[in-house]
């Protein structure tokens, strides 16, 4: 598989997933997680995140945009390293806005606080282990364990790292 090929994979697990956990480093070099919903993943691959310009996470970004982004399924995984930057883009917000977001945003997507943190991946890595992968993992465990040795799920089907 090519790096494009493996771009595409990383995009179509992203695609499974409607929430993840944002990481940003502080000032001081803690690192804050938090879970975030997907408000879209935009043509030109980027994680748009609505949250509140007051947001711990929103001065982290502004003082250092180095992020990781990670989701976790029962069988898929994924974290994309990259930077973000904060958007107030007023329309873009209005086009992604969804009734979740009412709940922290009373006055819809013309609320004052509302802006979009836009990540950027730089590099990604995913692991796989659905349908066929699953079989073809299950198997590959099985043999390792009857062997005594590791199992080898170096297929890009199931795991490849990737430079964006």
């Amino acid at each position: 598989m090519n790096t494009k090929d493996q771009v595409e994979r990383l995009y179509d697990i992203l695609g499974d997933f409607s929430t993840g956990m944002l990481c940003t480093l502080s000032a001081s070099g803690r690192i804050g997680a938090r879970p975030m919903a997907v408000a879209a993943v935009s043509e030109a691959g980027e994680i748009l995140l609505v949250t509140a310009d007051d947001s711990r996470k929103v001065h982290e970004v502004e003082e250092q945009q180095t992020v990781c982004f990670t989701c976790q399924g029962d069988s898929r995984f994924l974290s994309l390293n990259g930077r973000a930057r904060v958007s107030k883009n007023v329309r873009l917000l209005k086009e992604l806005w969804n009734p979740q977001f009412q709940a922290w945003f009373p006055e819809g997507p013309e609320d004052s606080s509302a802006v979009l943190l836009v990540v950027t991946p730089e590099r990604g890595e995913y692991w796989d282990s659905s349908g066929i992968q699953k079989v073809a993992y299950v198997y590959e465990t099985a043999k390792a364990y009857a062997t005594g040795t590791t199992p080898d799920v170096s297929s890009d089907e199931q795991h490849a790292k990737v430079s964006m």
